[in-house]
């Protein structure tokens, strides 16, 4: 006779691959279902240039330092 122990282990350990397989491929229904909330992807941050106030006089100053080039 043939020891068992080892055919159902392979058995068992096929089964629990499945589990973890069927849950992985459904995890996002899942969760719906459920209700939990989706972790949400934060959009890349888009480096802008920073706000510079700058007064009349320097705007004019600078508009005929560009003409002058």
């Amino acid at each position: 006779m043939k020891n068992k122990t080892g055919s159902s282990k392979l058995v068992l350990l096929v089964l629990l691959l499945f589990c973890v397989f069927v849950l992985w491929f459904f995890w996002p229904e899942l969760t719906r279902m459920v209700g939990w909330p989706e972790k949400k992807v934060a959009p890349e941050r888009q480096q802008k240039a920073p706000k510079e106030n700058i007064s009349k006089e320097d705007r004019k100053k600078l508009e005929e330092i560009l003409k002058q080039k």
